[in-house]
């Protein structure tokens, strides 16, 4: 078990995932327990969500549904499921109702930031910018002291209204990009450079 879950974390620093899939299936199959099992199977997803290998991504994401573990990871594995499901894909409004569902659940208030962002991504996955504006808007919202969350909205915000070559716009929600995104987050050097080019252009 060590000796596969060393080989997977190198081979995931090198960003080499095919090897690593291979590591951490084989780490899976070493694991008899599989309450054991279920923060493997989410790495795995995320690599197949990443590589944007749909049908691999759910098969696991709903391993990590059906083992039941702490709430918060089951949270995240049904956004994610909901964000990996294919464009026009049968289970898709099944999903959005679902989503929609979970907004009214007590137990989510404080997520719901996260599950309108999601409801958003299918809205763009599925070319419909209006809903997906709302929707991103309702995040932003909804995102109380989660400022990454609303950093992230308003980042797609500002994405969308710049497509639409509405700058001013688009300006606005960078400048919101820019107040609430750590400067060390991923995304944050290209967006102060998108803020930057808006500022001079308006």
């Amino acid at each position: 078990k060590d000796f596969h879950t060393i080989l997977s974390d190198l081979y995931l620093r090198q960003k080499n995932y095919s090897l690593a899939t291979d590591e951490l299936k084989s780490l899976c199959n070493d694991i008899k327990r599989k309450s054991k099992k279920v923060r493997y199977y989410y790495i795995l997803a995320q690599i197949y969500q990443d590589a944007g290998d749909s049908r691999r991504a759910k098969k696991y994401y709903e391993l990590v549904i059906s083992i039941n573990p702490e709430y918060e990871m089951v949270f995240n594995a049904k956004m994610n499921l909901a964000r990996a499901l294919e464009p026009g894909s049968k289970g898709l409004d099944k999903m959005r109702q679902k989503l929609l569902k979970m907004t009214r659940d007590d137990k989510n208030k404080e997520y719901l930031d996260q599950i309108y962002y999601t409801l958003a991504e299918i809205n763009i996955n599925n070319n419909d910018t209006i809903s997906a504006i709302d929707n991103y808007l309702i995040s932003t919202i909804n995102s109380v002291q989660n400022d990454p969350q609303k950093a992230l909205s308003f980042l797609s915000l500002g994405k969308i209204e710049y497509s639409r070559s509405k700058y001013s716009e688009s300006k606005t929600y960078y400048d919101s990009v820019i107040f609430y995104m750590q400067e060390d987050f991923r995304l944050y050097d290209r967006a102060k450079e998108k803020h930057e080019i808006l500022v001079d252009l308006i």
